[in-house]
């Protein structure tokens, strides 16, 4: 098969290599899309501590059913359109029996620790993958990972009908943070973004923006709340001022979850989450149930007009390197897809 391969740190080249032999419970995938990931950008980079040349990479995708293994619990039939929750768990220790697969010791993600996506073909544990809906895109159902994402992070958060949340970072995971919050109910939501593309992709979708370079975000924050926080508080930038901010703009009580990867190790006021009893949550890809359930409100139509929203380039396989570079450098990106079967560039 044809695949995008990751030979070295900087350098992708499309080439010929073996197409996956599958296990009694899993299942070969032909790809459709792929979205190009954060992720895919710092491996490409070497920022990874666990990804390793040669790698295929990608995570993001829709698929349709290649060939099952002897096993095929879910019945699956060659050609039905599917998206893969895309990780391998032991299963059997404390933490997957208690749904909490996505932190399993075990645990070995696509395209990082496994070839991914950016290929003809990937095979996939059949108790991961999920059926789509008829009417759903093959792009749009890429993004249903993402989307997972952030209904977890929502889900972790603990928000309730009618509370508040503050998102610093209006990228693609804090922009499906938003939307997630908002179809559960949040009564009022505040985004933090300087990007002015993603400010105004956001601004379309109807979500205020406050952006930290033309005002005080956490006066504003304050001004908003009448002086008592956000009840829910999402730090999905992973930098300094995010950490910072998190804090002053979360109410007494209130939850802060971690969803950006930090680009450093930075202090925290542990005096201020002492005094003002500050819970702080870790959010980590996404548990099974909240794959599922992301699956089903991406079939809604809310959700899939802002999936096809946030699909801005798109690229055949055979041009992944152009792809990660469009997501690394451009200013004027959300997500870029990657076609394995045939598809346009349209930059």
């Amino acid at each position: 098969m044809k695949a995008s391969v990751l030979t070295d740190f900087g350098k992708i080249e499309y080439k010929d290599v073996a197409e996956p032999v599958i296990d009694d419970d899993e299942v070969l995938i032909r790809v459709a899309c792929s979205g190009v990931c954060g992720t895919d950008v710092h491996v490409s980079q070497g920022h990874h501590p666990a990804a390793k040349p040669p790698l295929i990479m990608g995570h993001e995708f829709s698929g349709t059913i290649a060939k099952t293994g002897n096993t095929n619990e879910k019945g699956f039939a060659e050609g039905e359109r599917v998206v893969v929750q895309p990780f391998y768990s032991c299963g059997i220790c404390e933490l997957c029996i208690n749904g909490r697969d996505n932190v399993c010791p075990s645990l070995r993600i696509f395209g990082v620790h496994l070839d991914g996506s950016f290929a003809e073909y990937v095979k996939a544990p059949g108790l991961r993958v999920h059926r789509l809906s008829d009417g759903m895109d093959m792009k749009q159902a890429a993004l249903i990972e993402p989307l997972a994402v952030a209904l977890h992070d929502v889900r972790m958060s603990g928000l309730q009908v009618g509370q508040t949340a503050m998102v610093i970072g209006g990228g693609p995971i804090g922009l499906l943070i938003a939307e997630v919050a908002r179809m559960n109910g949040a009564s009022d939501i505040l985004v933090s973004e300087i990007n002015p593309f993603r400010k105004a992709l956001l601004a379309e979708l109807g979500f205020d923006v406050v952006d930290p370079k033309e005002s005080d975000v956490l006066q504003e924050a304050l001004r908003r709340t009448n002086g008592a926080g956000f009840d829910r508080v999402f730090e999905v930038s992973g930098s300094k001022p995010g950490s910072e901010l998190m804090l002053h703009s979360v109410k007494i009580g209130g939850t802060v979850v971690v969803v950006g990867i930090p680009a450093g190790k930075y202090p925290l006021d542990t005096d201020l989450i002492f005094k003002r009893e500050i819970r702080i949550q870790g959010a980590r890809i996404h548990a099974q149930i909240n794959f599922q359930d992301a699956v089903k409100m991406a079939a809604q139509p809310q959700m899939l007009t802002v999936l096809g929203k946030l699909v801005t380039h798109e690229y055949p396989l055979s041009e992944l390197a152009a792809a990660v570079e469009t997501a690394r450098s451009s200013s004027e990106v959300a997500k870029v897809i990657v076609h394995s079967l045939s598809g346009s560039s349209n930059e």
